[in-house]
């Protein structure tokens, strides 16, 4: 079933704002397990954590990844790209000397 609750957290639920999530969907300002974004928290698996940082995330803005493709103002550890960053073993490196 569906719910939202603010300023707690759920264990399924589908949203959680200012708390946490289990597997929930999205968590604004927590944090989410297994969940498809997060803004201002951290996402175990997530597709987007915006201000926060993913483990396995697709992007991660203002943040860092740890497989992440992208990473935009953090560092990547296996990143494809990062910008105003570094990464590990990137294949491109935006404001810093790159070799391709």
């Amino acid at each position: 079933f569906k719910f939202m609750l603010l300023g707690g957290s759920t264990g399924l639920g589908v949203r959680s704002v200012g708390g946490s999530t289990g597997l929930g969907v999205r968590s604004a300002v927590g944090s989410t397990g297994l969940g498809v974004r997060s803004v201002g928290g951290s996402t175990g698996f997530g597709v987007t954590s915006v201000g926060g940082s993913t483990g396995l995330g697709v992007t991660s803005v203002g943040g860092s990844t740890g497989l992440g493709v992208t990473s935009v103002g953090g560092s990547t550890g296996l990143g494809v790209t990062s910008v105003g960053g570094s990464t590990g073993l990137g294949s491109c490196l935006l404001l810093c000397p790159c070799e391709k």
